[in-house]
């Protein structure tokens, strides 16, 4: 995975973590899916880092329902089934639950 794309995410993180609606994200968000769209031949390692929790790859539960509402990844189905239940947070099982609707919709 490139450096470029670890300090996206770190800068999109970082730039992210205070705002409260997805409308002041989706600037910041669209940035790493136009990087994504740019770079298909790091596709498979961009969807492991991100799918898979990588620390050089920071992705939010909201930065991944942003991302799949385009990419359709199905290792990002993978993640949220296992995760869905896994530890008591009820609000989190609710993001992780709309981020299955988004693969339900197509």
């Amino acid at each position: 995975m490139s450096v470029e794309f670890c300090k996206l995410c770190a800068d999109v993180a970082r730039d992210t973590k205070f705002l409260h609606n997805l409308e002041d994200c989706r600037p910041h968000y669209q940035k790493v899916l136009d990087y994504i769209l740019a770079h298909p031949e790091e596709r498979d390692e961009l969807a492991s880092a991100l799918c898979g929790g990588s620390p050089r790859a920071e992705a939010s539960i909201y930065l991944m329902q942003f991302l799949m509402e385009t990419l359709k990844w199905p290792e990002a189905i993978a993640v949220a089934e296992a995760r869905l239940n896994d530890g008591g947070n009820h609000f989190l099982d609710c993001e992780y639950r709309r981020l299955l609707e988004i693969y339900r919709v197509a």
